[in-house]
């Protein structure tokens, strides 16, 4: 009897292994052309007793979701897939393979999501838990290795640091390209995929280091872009969307290059294959900036529209979403039709304060668009419409004036009137949490010394918060109760009274000298002000403290 029930054991756990091998051989084959069919064989290994089974299933799981735009599904499914990994009594190359794959997925989710932090502390647990790990072959090591190092040059492209960037990737470049020739099947077509991202991603560095459309950096950005196409021809089997994505890249150097008729040719040359591949979304996003610089806003309008009605999430979306925002902005204000115009400038200015919090305070243009415009015309509008607004307001202070002198000439002939007329004042609305977030910057602004500089002022200031000057001189206005010209002044003048009580040398300078220190040019000015806010001249001060 015990023999029959293991004999019935072991076809069962044969029939189950059989059962496995095709669903990870059907996975394999159905995971880049035919959804379907992928996710059906998915489920199958998630069900799976074989926990390395199991544990393929769900990071096959994760993949596919984040290549749906499913960042969020994509994150709960790696946090699930490594705590069960973690709570496993033991460990083996299955699992160390799974556990690379899900934290590699996990920085492309936090890198794409803007979550720079927690892309960095991802590429750390790499180190950490996986490539001390002594399970791993030499060799493994070796391409985790460069795989991380990859990663964190990723991040630095994020954060503007463009060279190191380039000087990280290629030599990783040059690691793989020796790694190459040893090694066959799998391996060699996964250091073949990595070798050409490695290619696109210096290509992305040199792209958004370029300052003008005449930079050979976006020529340098071509090459690598080639070269990287050039090594996607060898994959086996071929990935069909290896010509589209090359020529993606190629659109956004020639708009970079502002050759922009060009980029449109290329854009309507491959409208067809975008509807078999991911690719509608960024070119919704590459027609709404190509026609609006063609000047043919009802076409740029109706691809931005496009644009944010797309219901897939892709890794470009949120800093893209900046741009369309703001071209809408510019499109509605061009045709006169102010309210819009401010909507969607406001909108820019909130996702693009989202942006740079998430980027962890790195100030990072993009690459076919200037940021600073959002804030131009975000500015441009706010002034309109507070020339709108004292308009009204004048009128109505004219009224009202008009309206006293006839009733006090009607009251100087014996009239007695008992009712009192108030008319209300249209306030400018500042967002509570805006107002919060530029109260605690300007907290920590005034621990700093960036108020002596004698080009100091409130355009600076506001570019250094990301606000615009409306909301920064409305906030001072109201909650320190001075003018931004008094809030400056003071803040000067105190720096200096602390460092002239603490700094005997400084007591030997010149009044000229002294406005100089603390950012003024003018010591007339300087004097008045130190006068006004200490009640001394800087000359009577300096003779109290000698005293």
């Amino acid at each position: 009897m015990i023999i029959k029930l293991l004999l019935i054991s072991l076809v069962l756990h044969s029939q189950s292994n059989k059962q496995d091998s095709i669903a990870v051989n059907k996975y394999n084959y159905y995971k880049l052309i035919d959804k379907d069919s992928t996710l059906h064989y998915i489920n199958i290994l998630k069900k799976s007793n074989d926990r390395c089974i199991k544990f393929t299933g769900q990071i096959a799981h994760a993949n596919f979701a984040y290549r749906e735009g499913k960042f969020q599904s994509s994150e709960d499914e790696i946090i699930s897939l490594l705590k069960g990994i973690k709570d496993s009594t033991t460990r083996d190359r299955c699992l160390d393979k799974i556990m690379i794959n899900a934290y590699s997925r996990l920085f492309w989710i936090y890198k794409n999501r803007y979550q720079l932090l927690k892309a960095f502390e991802t590429t750390k647990k790499i180190e950490n838990e996986i490539l001390s790990n002594t399970s791993l072959s030499s060799s493994n090591k070796q391409r985790l290795f460069l795989s991380n190092k990859a990663n964190m040059a990723n991040l630095k492209i994020e954060l503007g640091l463009y060279k190191e960037a380039i000087k990280i990737l290629k030599e990783v470049d040059l690691e793989i390209s020796k790694l190459i020739p040893k090694l066959k099947n799998e391996k060699l077509y996964n250091s073949l995929i990595f070798k050409s991202s490695t290619l696109n991603l210096i290509g992305n560095s040199f792209l958004e280091q370029s300052k003008n459309e005449n930079d050979i950096s976006l020529d340098s950005a071509q090459a690598y872009y080639n070269k990287a196409y050039e090594v996607t021809k060898s994959f086996s089997p071929q990935h069909k969307n290896s010509h589209a994505l090359y020529e993606l890249r190629s659109i956004k150097v020639l708009l970079k290059q502002k050759r922009y008729k060009q980029a449109l040719r290329i854009i309507k040359g491959q409208a067809i294959a975008s509807e078999e591949i991911n690719v509608k979304q960024d070119l919704n996003f590459l027609k709404a900036i190509t026609f609006y610089n063609l000047n043919e806003l009802d076409s740029s309008k109706s691809y931005s529209y496009k644009f944010l009605k797309f219901k897939k999430q892709t890794p470009n979306t949120e800093k893209n979403k900046i741009v369309i925002l703001n071209i809408l902005g510019e499109i509605y204000k061009n045709s006169r039709q102010m309210d819009s115009a401010y909507k969607y400038s406001d909108l820019a200015i909130n996702e693009f304060n989202t942006l740079n919090k998430n980027r962890s305070e790195a100030n990072n243009s993009h690459y076919l668009y200037d940021f600073e415009r959002v804030q131009e015309l975000n500015d441009e509008l706010l002034i309109k419409e507070n020339a709108k607004r004292n308009l009204v307001i004048f009128i109505l202070s004219s009224v009202i004036i008009l309206f006293i002198v006839f009733i006090i000439r009607f009251y100087r002939k014996g009239k007695k009137f008992t009712e009192a007329f108030t008319v209300s004042k249209k306030e400018y609305s500042i967002d509570k949490s805006l107002e919060k977030k530029i109260l605690s910057e300007l907290a920590n602004f005034e621990k700093s010394t960036l108020y002596l500089d004698q080009e100091f002022n409130i355009k600076v200031l506001a570019k250094h918060f990301k606000t615009n000057t409306t909301y920064l001189s409305s906030i001072v206005n109201e909650k320190k109760g001075k003018t931004f010209k008094q809030y400056i002044g003071e803040l000067r003048i105190n720096f200096l009274i602390q460092k002239l009580q603490s700094d005997t040398m400084l007591r030997k300078y010149t009044v000229q000298a002294l406005a100089e220190e603390i950012g003024y040019s003018n010591a007339s000015a300087f004097a008045r002000a130190f006068k006004k806010q200490t009640g001394k001249t800087p000359t009577e001060f300096l003779k109290e403290l000698n005293n």
